[in-house]
């Protein structure tokens, strides 16, 4: 009996932690790593309970979809809605990090070789890109 009550609550709490997801409409094409997106609504899996730093972004239509790595970030404001930020390098956007409604922690992507290539250098002598924000 308590084997059993061990493995129900581990696979509630492994169910909880896979299932943190959010779905945005995000209005312009973007870049997730190599792969671009076109404009639409999309949602963000965590790809394991066992790994906070793996995660899947995915259309609407369950064709469009990267796998990608994060690091945890946190802001001092909580997000009232689910949040996208974006870079911006001239025309080009790069999805750059997401928060999840009352959470202050999310997640950011690394700078990708093409993001630095545009802005023409490494990470610590670029200026700071424009940050676009989407709330839902």
């Amino acid at each position: 009996a308590l084997l059993s009550l061990f493995l129900t609550l581990f696979v509630v709490s492994a169910s909880a932690g896979a299932t943190k997801q959010l779905t945005i409409t995000v209005p312009f094409e973007f870049k997730v790593e190599k792969t671009t997106l076109p404009a639409g609504t999309y949602t963000i899996y965590r790809t394991s309970a066992n790994d906070a730093q793996g995660f899947l972004i995915r259309d609407e239509n369950g064709r469009g979809e990267v796998l990608f790595i994060t690091h945890s970030v946190q802001t001092r404001d909580v997000p009232a809605g689910d949040r996208l930020e974006f870079r911006r390098f001239g025309d080009q956007y790069f999805l750059a990090r997401f928060w999840w409604e009352g959470d202050n922690t999310g997640r950011e992507l690394p700078y990708y070789h093409i993001e630095l290539e545009i802005a023409g250098g490494p990470a610590e002598k670029i200026e700071p890109p424009e940050v676009i924000s989407i709330a839902q």
